[in-house]
């Protein structure tokens, strides 16, 4: 009976793996229909052993009813989604869908964590019960001093290797805990700062005595960046993908000593002798490329499968979060000069001006925030006497100063042409003058072909003295401005 509890935890934990993999594979790639329906084919397979295995027992086949019905409605949920998915793929007015709108198969887990704790419970109470038959025995065999200790020796036998499989068994069903938990936090995240944070955090928790790094691709894949660092690890030499064995064999490198040496450009500039033998490097990869690796050392304790599909949790996460970062760079970023566009800017000053107001409502004091409205004075003639690419240089010169004279929240965006907006929230109508002043004399040091001056017409308003609603605190801006230009240009005016 104790040999059938352990077929009935195996088979859960087969189970657990088995919608971990799932998942995993949906988001890897939707596309890999086949290796999804195959999966919902192993499911169901482990399901039906599960049903034979437990069918002296009302209790969990109760307990497995309600499983098949939270695997039934999972299934459906992710045959929808696929399809909402495909639609979207064939619409150009699609919306993004990213991993955090993915099924999630938390009911499924909560109830396989269910059957899981009354099958312990019963694997309790069996193991009394043998305990208890074992010690009736050797009372009763106490005369067969001979047939006791052979008994005994069995007995100890059969619950060493019993306890050794329990051990396995509950070690396996922790990993896919962890891997479960990371990958879900990691899913949650919105910024690749966040991720970072979380997975420093884990490793130091989960390893706390081994070091390496996360290094990752840069986006021109030339070279390998340490993102993420674990314990006391240090490297200071460039390097490249071209470096890392195990990125070039596609799969993880160990420091075992084996009859040749491997020449790993990175283990020798990490590694000033040779690479430590409790060394793993393997490669972080999701939607069907590379984004980097993870390096450990003194990984002796540390079981290398776990390490080898934690690195794939990983993965899938930070793929979604480069993704998000090069969606939002194009969706809202000026391609010319790296500033926020004008349609962030609309979404934005709206938010800005509703906090101003309720924090206004909230106190006292009133919230202002300052506006300035920029020109480049004689944009067109950098374009006609030295050419557009000149031209561009000095919008991106222009913007890297606006960025840089900027505190962190404030926004500096591109309005269009040579025209820029700078949104300085808590900033009264003084403290907007002296910003805009700053601009205006500290662009002309900057260098310029034919040693001309960059000179700035600026316009300043101020929220709520020009206006209540975004829209008229930006015209007056815009007016201020272009009287300034009428006016003789290089100077800072404010909005009456």
């Amino acid at each position: 009976m104790v040999n059938h509890t352990f077929e009935v935890l195996e088979n859960i934990q087969n189970q657990q793996s088995l919608i971990l993999q799932l998942k995993s594979e949906l988001q890897n790639s939707t596309s890999a229909l086949s290796q999804y329906q195959s999966l919902q084919l192993k499911i169901l397979a482990q399901l039906n052993i599960l049903k034979t295995l437990t069918q002296d027992n009302p209790n969990q086949q109760n307990n497995i009813k309600l499983l098949q019905s939270k695997i039934d409605n999972y299934f459906q949920e992710l045959d929808n989604f696929i399809l909402k998915l495909k639609n979207s793929k064939n619409t150009s007015n699609s919306k993004i869908i990213t991993y955090h709108s993915y099924p999630k198969p938390d009911k499924i887990n909560e109830q396989l964590k269910a059957i899981e704790y009354y099958e312990k419970n019963l694997l309790n109470r069996r193991r009394e019960e043998v305990n208890r038959r074992g010690n009736t025995v050797t009372a009763t065999a106490i005369a067969s001093l001979l047939f006791a200790g052979i008994l005994s020796w069995q007995t100890g036998k059969e619950r060493r290797r019993q306890l050794a499989k329990e051990n396995r068994l509950n070690t396996q069903l922790a990993f896919n805990e962890i891997e479960q938990e990371l990958n879900n936090h990691l899913l949650a995240c919105r910024t690749k700062q966040e991720a970072y944070e979380i997975l420093h955090s884990f490793f130091q928790s989960l390893f706390p005595t081994s070091s390496g790094a996360i290094f990752e691709i840069n986006n021109s894949r030339d070279q390998l960046l340490p993102t993420v660092v674990i314990g006391d690890f240090s490297i200071t030499e460039l390097c490249t993908p071209k470096d890392c064995w195990a990125l070039r064999q596609g799969q993880a490198c160990l420091g075992e000593r084996k009859i040749f040496a491997i020449p790993c450009q990175l283990c020798k500039k990490i590694y000033s002798n040779s690479t430590p033998p409790e060394m793993i490097c393997t490669p972080l990869q999701a939607h069907e490329q590379t984004i980097g690796i993870l390096h450990l050392t003194n990984t002796e304790t540390i079981d290398r499968n776990f390490l080898k599909n934690l690195s794939y949790q990983i993965a899938l996460p930070l793929a979604m979060l480069h993704l998000q970062a090069e969606l939002e760079h194009q969706t809202f970023r000026d391609s010319a000069t790296g500033l926020w566009n004008r349609r962030f800017m609309d979404v934005s000053i709206q938010r800005i001006f509703a906090r101003a107001k309720r924090l206004s409502h909230e106190s006292e004091a009133q919230y202002l925030v300052g506006l300035i409205f920029c020109d480049i004075d004689h944009f067109k003639a950098y374009n006609t006497e030295f050419g557009h690419e000149t031209g561009d240089m000095v919008l991106r010169s222009v913007a890297k100063f606006l960025l840089e004279s900027c505190r962190e929240d404030d926004l500096s965006c591109r309005y269009g042409g040579e025209e820029f907006v700078l949104i300085l929230p808590d900033t009264d109508l003084k403290g907007t003058q002296i910003k805009a002043e700053k601009i205006r004399e500290g662009v002309k040091c900057l260098p310029t072909p034919g040693n001309r001056t960059i000179s700035l017409s600026l316009g300043v308003a101020i929220y709520p003295s020009h206006g209540a609603m975004p829209e008229e605190v930006l015209k007056a801006a815009n007016l201020a401005m272009l009287t300034a230009k009428a006016e003789g240009r290089d100077r800072t005016l404010t909005a009456t």
